[in-house]
């Protein structure tokens, strides 16, 4: 199964990177929103669609992402990049699935692109394993 969850260990100002976060999300079409603990959530596509039509929302399919900032044991910056693995599959069965991880792997590589051109980045880490 693909990873759920990315740790971006970052360095630099954390306004900066939240900064730069959010435009790599908004780059993609994401909604970028602050939750209350200070998270960040991306969110793009139609939830009434998406209930409606499934997968076949096509580029309305609602996606959800969650990014949550905390300092490691290091003091590093982290920025933990997760989604609900099985949210996409009960919206739209496998094609949903499909869509999900898609849209994940395309953050992910387009955050790393991104946070490595404005020199932030230091590793990306699976928590997993």
């Amino acid at each position: 199964m693909a990873p759920t969850i990315y740790d971006f260990i970052l360095s630099g100002d954390h306004g900066a990177v939240k900064a730069a976060i959010a435009g790599s999300f908004e780059s993609l079409g994401y909604q970028v929103s602050q939750a209350p603990n200070g998270a960040m959530l991306a969110s793009r596509g139609s939830n009434k669609k998406t209930i409606w039509l499934g997968a076949l929302a096509g580029k309305d399919f609602a996606i959800t992402m969650l990014v949550e900032f905390f300092q490691n044991d290091g003091g590093e910056l982290v920025a933990r990049v997760r989604r609900d693995a099985t949210s996409g599959a009960l919206k739209g069965g496998a094609l949903g699935a499909a869509k999900a991880n898609n849209a994940f792997a395309d953050a992910v590589n387009t955050l790393q692109d991104r946070l490595g051109q404005a020199g932030i980045i230091q590793r990306v880490v699976t928590p997993q394993g």
